[in-house]
């Protein structure tokens, strides 16, 4: 049996379609760890327009379809043999999600699959803890993890190192502009739209109220995906993304307000121009950070500390399980030209 496998992982967010290229080795015990060869971000905003009318729409899904061309031909170019595409939020609350999915694996090759909130929360500790040093600090007490993603937000709770609580929020960047903040305007969120954003952090605050309605103190306060990794990148304020910083940056809520009021108050444009802000992120940023916001105000954490690790990191993982279990040693051809 193998034990070392080349494999490409994919996830088709809401808001992000991100790549990964990496070596995944299982070792006696059956443990597995990966080796990252290349990634690559693409904003395609999936989630557009999901919210109001249930359906993902032909440009959103022009744009995924975009990324995954260039996706296949890096998988290809690194010699992949291997390429597992999950879904979330967006692809689960679209009636045609089943239907594009379908057409990701006949017009690319891939395995597509969609990720429960379950899997999911399960993919995004098991990427987070693929650091060993996270692993260990995580192994002893009490853990958050918060995972803002452009339609929906997971909160998972961590006792010793495994999970024992987790629920997904109908809450993202992406959704909670399309709900709240659109109506403000693209140009700016000046004070003068200061109910839109206090109503957007209502809606976040009761439905963390309900779910968890008394929560206790944690030791270890992690936060990944896009809008927490671009408060850090921010307030490193380097011209060009550093991952190495940003992986383990930690800020407070004193540092998150501050940077809530400066994106706020800019129109777009200068938005788009702020160092460690990706312009593509710029329209629906907002939405995000108040999201947060209310996570540490919710379950009163000091700080909060990013990781670059998340779950496309686990989905690299499933791939090589996969591969590895599967015997697969040649990427399939496409069965033809998608319609996506």
């Amino acid at each position: 049996m193998r034990e070392r496998v080349r494999i490409a992982a994919v996830d088709m967010g809401s808001n992000t379609t991100r790549l990964i290229v990496a070596d995944v080795a299982r070792d006696a015990a059956g443990a597995l760890t990966h080796e990252v060869l290349e990634r690559r971000t693409t904003i395609t905003r999936l989630a557009e327009g999901v919210d109001a009318r249930g359906i993902l729409l032909p440009l959103p899904i022009t744009r995924v379809r975009n990324a995954l061309v260039e996706y296949r031909a890096a998988a290809r170019e690194h010699g992949a043999v291997f390429v597992l595409a999950t879904a979330t939020s967006a692809v689960r609350d679209a009636d045609n999600g089943e239907a594009f999915l379908g057409e990701v694996e006949h017009g690319f090759g891939f395995r597509a699959t969609l990720l429960d909130g379950t899997q999911e929360a399960e993919a995004t500790w098991a990427g987070v803890t693929s650091d060993p040093a996270m692993a260990a600090r995580a192994a002893t007490g009490r853990g958050l993890l918060v995972d803002i993603g452009g339609g929906s937000t997971e909160i998972l709770l961590t006792d010793n190192g495994t999970i024992v609580d987790r629920h997904s929020f109908q809450l993202g960047g992406v959704r909670m502009t399309e709900r709240f903040l659109a109506e403000a305007g693209d140009d700016a969120f000046l004070p003068d739209h200061a109910e839109a954003i206090a109503r957007t952090r209502a809606c976040v605050r009761e439905q963390f109220a309900a779910r968890f309605p008394e929560p206790g103190p944690v030791d270890l306060q992690l936060a990944v995906a896009g809008t927490a990794t671009t408060v850090s990148a921010i307030l490193l304020d380097r011209p060009a993304y550093d991952a190495e910083l940003v992986h383990g940056f930690r800020f407070d809520g004193d540092d998150l307000a501050g940077v809530i009021d400066r994106l706020a108050r800019l129109p777009l444009q200068q938005r788009r121009e702020v160092n460690g802000l990706e312009p593509a992120r710029a329209p629906v940023i907002v939405g995000g950070l108040l999201v947060l916001a209310e996570v540490l105000d919710h379950f009163g954490l000091s700080h909060v500390e990013t990781s670059e690790r998340d779950i496309l990191d686990g989905i690299a993982l499933m791939a090589g399980r996969i591969a590895l279990e599967e015997g697969i040693t040649e990427l399939p051809e496409p069965h033809g030209r998608t319609v996506c």
